[in-house]
C-alpha cells in the first residue's frame, strides 16, 4: 500500500498499489474497503472466481431476509456497465474467496454465530448438505467415499 501522502492522496484514488478506482474510506476503493473490513487480503483481484465480473463495481443491499447481497453489474469489453449481471449473497461470496474456488453441489455456508450481518470468514463455515439417495448400505458406503474423496486432506 502506498502512504496517505502517496500518489493515490493526492489524486483521489485508492491507496492499494495498482488500484486506480476513486477512494471511498481509508483511502481505499469501495472493494478493497471491504476486503480490509471482512479480514481479506487486499492483493488478489475483487472478482468472483470463474468470471469476469468486477465487484469492485456492485452496489451492495440488504435483502429482507437479513442477507447482505452484492449486485454485480456485466461488464463491456471496454470496461463499461451493461445490464444487472447476477446477484451474490455476501458471505457467499467470503467463502468462495476463502476457499478460492465456486461451491460445489451440495455445499452452503453457515454463519457460526447465526447473525447474517457478520459476514466475517472466521464467523463462515462451510456446510455440506448432500445426502445419499434412499438408505441401502451400498448407497452410504458409496456417498461416504465420495465425500472422503472431496473433503479429506
Amino acid at each position: 500500500m502506498r502512504n496517505k501522502r502517496g500518489s493515490g492522496a493526492s489524486t483521489g484514488e485508492c491507496s492499494v498499489e495498482g488500484c486506480t478506482l476513486p477512494r471511498m474510506a481509508k483511502f481505499m476503493c469501495r472493494g478493497h474497503y471491504y476486503r480490509l473490513s471482512v479480514g481479506l487480503p487486499l492483493d488478489p483481484p475483487l472478482r468472483r472466481p470463474g468470471t469476469p465480473y468486477d465487484l469492485n463495481k456492485a452496489k451492495i443491499t440488504t435483502a429482507k431476509s437479513g442477507y447482505r447481497v452484492f449486485n454485480v453489474p456485466r461488464q463491456a469489453p471496454d470496461g463499461t456497465s451493461i445490464s444487472p449481471g447476477y446477484q451474490i449473497k455476501e458471505h457467499t461470496f467470503v467463502m468462495l474467496q476463502k476457499l478460492g474456488r465456486e461451491l460445489l453441489p451440495g455445499e452452503n455456508v453457515h454463519h457460526i454465530n447465526g447473525n447474517r450481518g457478520d459476514n466475517r470468514p472466521e464467523n463462515l463455515e462451510l456446510w455440506v448438505t448432500s445426502q445419499p439417495p434412499g438408505q441401502r448400505p451400498e448407497d452410504l458406503v458409496a456417498w461416504a467415499r465420495e465425500i472422503l474423496q472431496r473433503y479429506a486432506g
